[in-house]
C-alpha cells in the first residue's frame, strides 16, 4: 500500500492569503497523487473538510452557500477563495511588480522567484510570462547581461532564464580565475579536518622532540626558538638571548644581572660593570727579590680547584731574566 503525505491544516493566523495558496496547492497535489480526484463531488468535499482543519470547518459552517453548492468541491473552494483572499488593487500590485529590481548580491534564482510571486497577484492572464521576461531584462543588476539579453532575438522567458543562469555561473568562475587568493581560500576550506587520533599523535611526537636550546636556554621543539630574529643586547648579533651570549665568555665581567621579562617574553640583560680587556692579556706573574736574587713567581688568587694547592701562592718558579 502506497503512503502519501496528507497536507497540513489551513492556518487562519498570519498571512491568510499565502496560507490558503499553499494549502490549495497541496490539496490538489494530494488528490491527484492518490487518485481521489475521480471521486464524486460530495466525497471530495468531505475529504477537503477533513484535511482543512477544525477552525476552517467552523468558517465553512458560517458561509452563505446553498446545500447543492456544499456538495460541489469547486464551489466550496471558490467560497474559501472569497474568504481568504481579500480584494486586491491590481494597479498597486502591478506597481510593486514593475518596481522590483535585482538587489546587490542577490542571486538570479532569488530574483526570479520573487518576480513570479509578485506576478501572481497582478492578473496578467496570458501575458504573465512575457511580463516576467520584461521585468528580468529591465531589472538585472549586471549591465553586460542586460545588453546581451537585449541583443538576443526571439527572447522568451525560458531562454532568458537560461542566459541569466549561465552568465551568473561564468561570472563566478572568472572571479576565481582572476583571484588566486580566493582559490587558495576555497582549497583550504574544502580540506577535511584532521582526525583527532592524528592530532594526538602529532602532539605526542612534538613533545618527544623537545630539547634544551642553547640560544634561549629554554626547552622547546624544533624551529620554535623564541630567540629567532631577536637581537642580543650584549653583542648586537641576531638569533640568541643575552643569557646565551658567547661574547661574555671572552670578557672579564665583574657583575652580570640577567632577568626574565615575562610580559613581552624577551630577555633583558643588565651589565653593571664590564671590563673589555681580554683575560689572556692580564699578567699573573711577579718578580720577587729573595736573598738578593729576583725570582719570578706565578700568583694564585686563592680560589680552590682540583689539582691546586689551598695556599695563596703557587710555588712554580721561573728564573728571572736577570737571576742566576
Amino acid at each position: 500500500m502506497e503512503l502519501y503525505k496528507i497536507p497540513n491544516n489551513l492556518s487562519l493566523q498570519g498571512n491568510l492569503a499565502e496560507n490558503w495558496r499553499k494549502f490549495k496547492q497541496s490539496f490538489k497535489i494530494f488528490m491527484k497523487a492518490t487518485g481521489k480526484d475521480a471521486k464524486d463531488g460530495e466525497t471530495k468535499v468531505a475529504i477537503f473538510l477533513n484535511i482543512i482543519g477544525e477552525e476552517a470547518v467552523e468558517v465553512f459552517n458560517t458561509m452563505f452557500i446553498s446545500d447543492d453548492d456544499r456538495k460541489d468541491i469547486d464551489k466550496v473552494i471558490e467560497a474559501f477563495e472569497g474568504y481568504c483572499l481579500p480584494k486586491t488593487n491590481v494597479v498597486y500590485e502591478r506597481f510593486v511588480f514593475h518596481k522590483r529590481n535585482q538587489c546587490e548580491g542577490e542571486s538570479f534564482e532569488q530574483f526570479l522567484t520573487d518576480l513570479t510571486k509578485l506576478a501572481s497577484t497582478c492578473d496578467f492572464k496570458t501575458l504573465n510570462e512575457e511580463m516576467i521576461r520584461d521585468r528580468v531584462v529591465l531589472g538585472v543588476q549586471d549591465l553586460n547581461l542586460q545588453e546581451k539579453l537585449l541583443r538576443t532575438e526571439g527572447l522568451t522567458l525560458q531562454k532568458t532564464v537560461e542566459i541569466c543562469k549561465a552568465f551568473e555561473i561564468t561570472k563566478e568562475q572568472m572571479k576565481q580565475i582572476k583571484d588566486p587568493q580566493l582559490r587558495s581560500v576555497n582549497k583550504i576550506a574544502n580540506k577535511k579536518p584532521m582526525e583527532k587520533t592524528g592530532n594526538t599523535s602529532n602532539q605526542s611526537s612534538n613533545r618527544k622532540e623537545e630539547f634544551k636550546c642553547k640560544r634561549c636556554q629554554r626547552t622547546h621543539g624544533p624551529r620554535e626558538c623564541p630567540a629567532y630574529g631577536v637581537r642580543c643586547r650584549l653583542c648586537g648579533n641576531l638569533n640568541h638571548f643575552a643569557v646565551s651570549c658567547r661574547v661574555t665568555s671572552q670578557k672579564n665581567v665583574r657583575q652580570l644581572d640577567v632577568r626574565e621579562n615575562f610580559e613581552d617574553d624577551e630577555e633583558l640583560a643588565v651589565l653593571s660593570t664590564i671590563e673589555t680587556r681580554n683575560v689572556h692579556e692580564i699578567s699573573w706573574n711577579e718578580n720577587v727579590k729573595v736573598e738578593d736574587k729576583y725570582v719570578r713567581f706565578k700568583l694564585d688568587s686563592g680560589a680552590w680547584s682540583p689539582g691546586k694547592h689551598t695556599s695563596g701562592t703557587d710555588f712554580q718558579t721561573n728564573q728571572s731574566p736577570g737571576g742566576s
